[in-house]
């Protein structure tokens, strides 16, 4: 009985890692189509964008509030910047083969966890993408406009990868905590404001 649910619950997993993958291949071609070409300047800011994302996805914060520990990483940080100085598929392919490299070589995770992680980078950098081209903002790095479009377009894929997660850990523990996930979305929202800004910040600096 016991093997019996454990091999349903693997199945049930990959599924939903599979349906996960499936999502995040498609989400591009059907959201975006944008394939370039691409002049010298943007491969460049791609390259800086492929560096920083492991390095931000390296750095973890960790605090303590109460009687509860927490840690964050700065991944909105690249994502933010990309937005407003990467081209659209470069973006995508720098934000998630840079996570890629930290997933396999530095947490060296297993196949199942790490074909979710990756389509969870590539999936919320295509609906940040979306959603940025989506809202009005003036192209320039210096505008308030533009700033709350990239703000609000990460924020949301933000949250969506919050849930996804959420929901791999239902699928694994085969039921589902409506307060977690709510928990996992208000703490997703709060501590993703600091990449967001820095984010911003170093577009500006590194449009001057």
């Amino acid at each position: 009985r016991g093997l019996e649910c454990a091999w349903n619950a693997q199945r049930s997993l990959w599924a939903y890692v599979s349906g996960v993958a499936a999502l995040a291949a498609a989400a591009y071609p059907v959201l975006i189509a944008e394939y370039g070409p691409y002049e010298a300047r943007e491969w460049a800011a791609a390259f800086i964008l492929f560096l920083a994302t492991p390095a931000a996805e390296s750095l973890v914060v960790h605090f303590r509030l109460r009687k509860s520990a927490h840690s964050f990483s700065l991944l909105e940080l690249p994502l933010t910047a990309g937005l407003l100085t990467t081209a659209p598929l470069l973006l995508v392919l720098a934000y998630g083969t840079g996570n890629l490299l930290v997933l396999v070589f530095r947490r060296r995770q297993p196949p199942l966890k790490l074909v979710f992680n990756t389509a969870t980078f590539v999936l919320t950098a295509t609906l940040a993408l979306f959603l940025f081209r989506l809202f009005p903002h003036s192209g320039s790095t210096y505008s308030p406009v533009t700033w709350v479009s990239a703000a609000v377009s990460v924020f949301a894929a933000s949250m969506l990868g919050t849930a996804l997660v959420v929901g791999v850990i239902a699928v694994a523990e085969r039921k589902f905590d409506r307060g977690s996930l709510g928990t996992s979305l208000a703490w997703g929202l709060a501590t993703a404001s600091g990449g967001i800004s820095l984010g911003l910040a170093a577009a500006m600096l590194s449009s001057q």
